[in-house]
């Protein structure tokens, strides 16, 4: 199985969602792929990484560690 990270940002919050396919589904187009859920992942920005623009919020969650925000 692949594993897919998807990430959003806003003003004040971010989210991300971790979903595993199958090999074969890489070369499908996104709606066609068949994701299963691993994990969800939710916090909030720091007063300071609050007043960035979204763009670079977006860019920061890929290097973000997981502890000290919400699983589900």
């Amino acid at each position: 199985m692949e594993v897919c990270v998807f990430m959003d940002a806003s003003d004040q919050v971010w989210g991300a969602v971790a979903t595993q396919i199958p090999p074969d589904d890489l070369s499908l187009p996104l709606e066609e792929q068949h994701h299963q859920p691993l994990a969800f992942l939710s916090g909030n920005f720091s007063s300071a990484s609050a007043r960035w623009p979204i763009v670079e919020k977006e860019a920061s969650l890929s290097s973000r560690p997981a502890s000290g925000s919400t699983i589900w």
